[in-house]
């Protein structure tokens, strides 16, 4: 049989404490102390506030005008000269002058992201891909210039051993 519960707490009840009863197989151990005190309203005039807590890890919530993500955005004109570029390397390698319009826009867009870049050097991130743009659109009409030297050399070998 259970023995029956403690009376409520009375008027000077100061928090749970030990049992009091000790030998129902829970040690005897101290008391948790009083309940915690509610929030207790405004400082008086010309007192400080308490101080609030902030974000955790003690970051600083963004500036007004910053970007939320906390990091840097990639400029789209570098990923767009970069897709143009290397779009632009196949068919350069099937020898279509077709694939000077990409080495245009490759190179344009990434000149374009490189100042953007530049000029916004807090917001704006991507000089590697705009980098890369413009380097694989530039090998485009190398490749062609290179393709048409090995045709003309190659159509003219039976004249040379003929």
């Amino acid at each position: 049989m259970q023995p029956p519960y403690n009376p409520p707490p009375g008027p000077g009840y100061q928090g749970y404490g030990p049992p009091t009863e000790p030998g129902y197989g829970a040690p005897t151990q101290p008391g948790y102390g009083p309940p915690p005190q509610a929030y207790p309203g405004p400082p008086a005039h010309g007192a400080l506030a308490p101080p609030q807590p902030g974000p955790p890890g003690g970051y600083l919530p963004p500036s007004p005008g910053q970007p939320v993500g906390g990091g840097k955005k990639v400029d789209p004109l570098a990923i767009v000269s970069l897709v143009t570029g290397l779009i632009g390397l196949p068919a350069g390698f099937c020898c279509s002058w077709f694939a000077l319009i990409f080495t245009f826009a490759a190179v344009g867009t990434g000149a374009f992201a490189l100042v953007n870049i530049s000029n916004k050097p807090n917001e704006l991130t991507g000089k590697g891909l705009a980098i890369g743009g413009i380097v694989a659109g530039l090998l485009v009409p190398v490749m062609l210039v290179v393709f048409v030297f090995l045709s003309v050399a190659f159509l003219s070998l039976p004249a040379l051993f003929g």
